[in-house]
C-alpha cells in the first residue's frame, strides 16, 4: 500500500513539475502548440538571415482565422528587400487580459516582434462585467503559478482561481487529462473537449474557416447565434474594467520592452457594426484615442474593408476574406510600419486611424 501511493505521488509530481517547466503544451496546449511553431520558424530563417523582421499578430478567433499570415510573408520581403516572418498567434476566445498573458509568455521565450499587432474587439471592453469573459476560457489549468497574481489584478476571481489551481497542480494526470488525451489518442474524446485545435492550423497560425460554404439560412443563423452571443456586452455599454485595464498594460510592456506595436480593429460586418450603440463607439473611439496618443501606437482600423458575403457571421472571415483582408493589411497596415520602425526613432503613429 505505501509503495502505491509513494508510485502514485511520484507519477502526479513528475508530471506536474513537467507540465511547468518543460511540457507547456500539456498545460495550455492551443497556445503552446502556435508559440512552438513560431519559435522554430523564427529560429530557421535567423539562422541563414540574422536581419529578418518578425511580424506577430496577438488575438482573438477573430485574428486565427482572418490573417493568412503566408500572405503577408512574400510581398513584404521583397518591398523591405529581406526576410520577413509573419505568424498569427491569435486564439479562440481570447481577449486583452488573454492577449497580455500570451506576450508576457512570448517575451519569456526569447521573441521580441519587430512589429507587434495587438487586436482589439470592442465589445469586451465593456467594463458593466466586472469579471472578464475570458476566464470562462482560460481555466487555472492553464496557467503557471507566476500568472495567477496578473489575472487576479486583471479582473479574475481571487480565491476562485488561486484555490482551483491548487487544487488542480499536484494530481496533473486528472486535471490535464484531456490535453494528455488529445496528443496521444484525440479520436477518443469528444471534439468539443479536445485541446489541439491548434495541431490543425497551417504553418503560419491561420485557422481555416468552418464553414467554407454557407447558405443564406444558414448565414443568418450564424449571425443570429453571434448577436446573442454579444447583445450583452453592446446593452448599456459603459467602457472600462479589467479588459480596458489589460489593453493598456499590454501597451506598457512593449513600450518598457522596445517592441513596436499597433492596434487592429478587425473587419466586421454591416450586421455587426449596427449593434453598437452610436454612443458605445463613441466612446471605444475616444478610448483608442488616447491610447494612440499616449503610447504613440498606430490604429489599424479594418472594420470596414471586407463585403459581407465574405463573413460567416458578421465577425469571422471565410477563406476568401481572409486572403482579400489579410493582402490589403500587409500593403496598407503592416509595410508602412515595419519601413517606419526601420527608420529611428521608434514607432510613432502619424494618424491616429488608418482607415
Amino acid at each position: 500500500m505505501v509503495w502505491s501511493i509513494a508510485v502514485f505521488a511520484a507519477f502526479q509530481l513528475g508530471l506536474a513539475f513537467a507540465i511547468e517547466y518543460r511540457l507547456p503544451e500539456l498545460r495550455d496546449p492551443n497556445y503552446a502548440i502556435k508559440a512552438d511553431r513560431l519559435q522554430r520558424r523564427w529560429t530557421e530563417v535567423r539562422r541563414n538571415a540574422e536581419h529578418a523582421k518578425l511580424v506577430v499578430i496577438l488575438g482573438s478567433s477573430r485574428t486565427a482565422f482572418g490573417v493568412k499570415a503566408d500572405e503577408l510573408e512574400e510581398p513584404l520581403s521583397r518591398d523591405l528587400g529581406g526576410p520577413v516572418v509573419a505568424y498569427n498567434m491569435g486564439v479562440f476566445a481570447a481577449g486583452p487580459v488573454t492577449e497580455l498573458v500570451h506576450l508576457k509568455r512570448l517575451i519569456a521565450d526569447g521573441i521580441r516582434p519587430d512589429l507587434l499587432l495587438i487586436e482589439v474587439l470592442p465589445p469586451l471592453l465593456a467594463g458593466q462585467h466586472a469579471v472578464p469573459s475570458e476566464s470562462n476560457w482560460l481555466p487555472a489549468e492553464k496557467l503557471s503559478f507566476r500568472e495567477l497574481a496578473l489575472l487576479e489584478r486583471h479582473g479574475f476571481p481571487a480565491g476562485d482561481l488561486r484555490n482551483a489551481w491548487l487544487e488542480a497542480w499536484p494530481v496533473p494526470w486528472y486535471s490535464h487529462r484531456f490535453a494528455i488525451i488529445s496528443r496521444i489518442m484525440p479520436a477518443a474524446i469528444p471534439w468539443n473537449v479536445r485541446q489541439d485545435w491548434s495541431h490543425g492550423t497551417d504553418d503560419w497560425g491561420w485557422a481555416r474557416s468552418l464553414h467554407d460554404h454557407l447558405t443564406p439560412e444558414g448565414r443568418s443563423r450564424l449571425i443570429e447565434r453571434t448577436h446573442r452571443e454579444y447583445a450583452h456586452y453592446l446593452e448599456n455599454f459603459r467602457l472600462g474594467g479589467p479588459t480596458a485595464d489589460a489593453l493598456r498594460e499590454i501597451l506598457d510592456v512593449c513600450r518598457h520592452e522596445r517592441i513596436p506595436a499597433a492596434l487592429l480593429l478587425m473587419p466586421e460586418g454591416t450586421h455587426f457594426r449596427s449593434w453598437y450603440p452610436p454612443a458605445a463607439w463613441r466612446e471605444i473611439t475616444r478610448y483608442l484615442d488616447e491610447l494612440s496618443s499616449k503610447y504613440h501606437t498606430p490604429i489599424i482600423n479594418a472594420r470596414e474593408w471586407i463585403a459581407d458575403e465574405e463573413f460567416s457571421d458578421s465577425h469571422h472571415l471565410l477563406v476568401s476574406g481572409a486572403i482579400q483582408f489579410t493582402r490589403r493589411l500587409g500593403h496598407d497596415g503592416v509595410l508602412p510600419l515595419l519601413k517606419k520602425a526601420h527608420r529611428k526613432p521608434p514607432l510613432v503613429a502619424t494618424v491616429k486611424f488608418c482607415e
